[in-house]
């Protein structure tokens, strides 16, 4: 279980270098203010409020219209919310 652990780590360390990688080569022909732009989006003033743990697998994820997140696990479905 720990080793699943570390690995998952390990690879949101490399994703996170490539991606550093990938602006600061991109900065050479932007400004910064181009950079921001570029880099915002609608996720970027998103908190994580807590987290879900299943022991079934979970099928999908959606949001419904009214804005709650839906989880499907197994055959049932869960509205997830507050």
């Amino acid at each position: 279980m720990n080793s699943k652990r570390y690995l998952k780590y390990l690879t949101a360390i490399a994703i996170a270098l490539s991606l550093q990688l990938s602006i600061k080569a991109q900065t050479k022909n932007n400004s910064w203010g181009n950079l921001r732009q570029q880099l915002s989006s609608a996720w970027e003033n998103a908190v994580l409020v807590g987290s879900l743990e299943s022991t079934t697998p979970v099928n999908a994820l959606k949001f419904s219209p009214n804005g709650q997140l839906l989880a499907s696990v197994g055959a049932s479905q869960t509205t997830l919310g507050t």
